[in-house]
């Protein structure tokens, strides 16, 4: 995954790609396109819902669902106008609120 980290003006710009390449190591080549990015709302260690940006962990070659990773951009605002933004941004929305 290409990430770019600029500077303008004020502002840290970071760039993500929203589709990354799926790879077969098996079959030592490309085999398609995924989603990179994903929204997860999840609870912490106290049972406070977070949310925020996560990545897509790419588990077909293994014939498996795929993964998400941790978040690497937390929201810290209100839980609706996340997913708000999530749906104008055409970004999923995945749910992980069932740990104890």
């Amino acid at each position: 995954m290409k990430t770019e980290i600029t500077k303008t003006k004020n502002y840290l710009v970071i760039r993500v790609p929203l589709k990354s390449k799926r790879y077969n190591p098996y079959m030592e080549k490309y085999v398609g396109v995924m989603d990179n990015i994903c929204a997860l709302i999840t609870k912490d260690e106290f049972g406070n819902e977070e949310m925020g940006f996560a990545n897509w962990i790419d588990r077909d070659y293994k014939g498996k669902d795929d993964d998400i990773s941790s978040i690497w951009y937390h929201w810290w605002g209100g839980i609706e106008e996340f997913k708000n933004i999530c749906k104008r941004l055409k970004i999923d929305i995945i749910y992980d609120t069932e740990k104890d």
